[in-house]
């Protein structure tokens, strides 16, 4: 509700628009500090690492997760190298359509964890 109701203010967080102006080294190491310190991310790594111990999973029972993680994380470096003058063409395209949307995004992502937690 709270992502519906403020949709017509929402703004990019602050550290994404360093981003915008960033240089290599900029990029890694906020890169780095969103992959480490984001809760979600901690939970959803917490989870999948919990539900392997429970089970006696092996190694290779994470591997699946871990390479879907991998390409998600990768696409926008994969579409740049597969499609370069495309992808910046349309890289501005869709950070500007993220950023109107962003709110109808949120719900999207909710109403996922909510499926997959009832599931």
């Amino acid at each position: 509700m709270k992502n519906w109701v403020r949709r017509e203010t929402v703004e990019p967080p602050k550290w994404l628009t360093t981003l915008m102006a960033a240089d290599l080294m900029k990029a890694f190491q906020v890169g780095l500090f969103v992959i480490l310190l984001m809760p979600s991310d901690i939970v959803i790594m917490m989870t999948v690492g919990i539900h392997l111990q429970q089970n006696n999973a092996s190694y290779a029972a994470a591997l699946p997760f871990i390479g879907l993680t991998v390409t998600v994380a990768a696409l926008p470096l994969l579409a740049r190298l597969l499609f370069h003058r495309r992808a910046e063409v349309a890289a501005p395209r869709v950070r500007d359509w993220m950023n109107t949307h962003s709110w109808l995004i949120n719900i999207i992502v909710c109403i996922i964890f909510i499926a997959l937690i009832i599931d």
